[in-house]
């Protein structure tokens, strides 16, 4: 039996159906992950800044330099 007939290219086809169905499925876990990872970031970035700073922290050096690099940005 030649491969070579209409049965040939849905064996193609077939063929690379998984692997088509693999790579979207890995691109969707992806960008659900950068999603999640985002959420986790923000929700700690909400908790650093809703939270009330001790009166140290503005005298503190490593403070003042996070201050300097996030005005530049």
């Amino acid at each position: 039996m030649s491969l070579g007939g209409p049965l040939g290219s849905w064996a193609k086809f077939s063929s690379l159906v998984p692997m088509l169905v693999l790579l979207v499925g890995l691109f969707c876990i992806d960008a659900m992950q950068d999603q999640f990872r985002a959420d986790e970031l923000a929700d700690v970035d909400v908790e650093l800044l809703t939270a009330e700073l001790p009166p140290v922290a503005y005298t503190d050096p490593g403070f003042i330099q996070f201050l300097r690099s996030t005005a530049r940005d």
